[in-house]
């Protein structure tokens, strides 16, 4: 008697398809391994006393998890309160000021405050700031949408930041602070922003999920061969 086709041609193909979900899973874990690795580096102090730019290179070559420090000119009556954004189980803000440098703006989370934070009244001040790029954070269904009109903001949206503060060539990251280093007497903000965490909370599971899916396509094959191959060898 023929092995029945539909049982073959299903099990080959999802094989093939569980296998190619492990390979792929194993690309990912050394892709993520390549990322910690690169996060560990960009994250140390003498990342951070780097330039953020090469010679030479330009702003609008950056790219998401580069480190380093950057000179310009904050906004300072420009700044986006974000929120709202828990610390240590306090409520409050992200503090978002634009930076300046050259024809490109660059928006620094400069860290946590307090509600009844006030938005500083200074005008542009030059500063040095270092820290990490990272792209904006997406917003989960339950963060309300913003209100550009009542100046409440609750997600990223740098395009409506932009249209807000009337900003031109803002780019596609947000740069996280680190440290900030002005060069003249400003009149600083009380309290001052909680700087956050550099380094994004990231885990390498995918070794594992390849794993899961090397096991299920080997079932399969096993299943196949238990199902319809023994079966049949037994009959005359």
């Amino acid at each position: 008697m023929k092995f029945p086709v539909w049982a073959m041609v299903f099990t080959v193909l999802g094989a093939a398809l569980l296998f190619r979900l492990g390979f792929w899973q194993l690309e990912r874990s050394a892709w993520k391994a390549s990322l910690l690795e690169s996060l560990e580096k960009s994250s140390s102090a003498e990342s951070l006393s780097q330039p953020l730019l090469k010679e030479g290179q330009s702003l609008n070559a950056l790219q998401e998890y580069q480190s380093g420090f950057i000179e310009g000119t904050y906004l300072l009556d420009r700044s986006i309160l974000l929120g709202p954004r828990l610390h240590d189980k306090v409520p409050g803000f992200h503090l978002l000021t634009p930076l300046k440098a050259g024809e490109a703006v660059l928006f620094v989370n400069r860290g946590w405050v307090p509600k009844g934070y006030s938005l500083p009244a200074a005008g542009p001040v030059p500063v040095r700031v270092a820290g990490l790029l990272r792209t904006p954070e997406a917003a989960n269904f339950s963060v309300p949408a913003n209100q550009p009109e009542k100046n409440l903001w609750s997600r990223y949206d740098l395009e409506a930041f932009a249209l807000s503060r009337k900003l031109e060539g803002v780019l596609p990251f947000v740069f996280y602070l680190e440290s900030e280093r002005f060069s003249e007497q400003v009149p600083f903000e009380n309290p001052s922003p909680t700087a956050l965490t550099l380094r994004p909370s990231l885990s390498n599971n995918h070794a594992a999920y390849a794993v899961f899916w090397f096991i299920m396509g080997g079932l399969l094959i096993l299943f196949y061969y238990l199902r319809f191959h023994n079966n049949f060898s037994r009959k005359p």
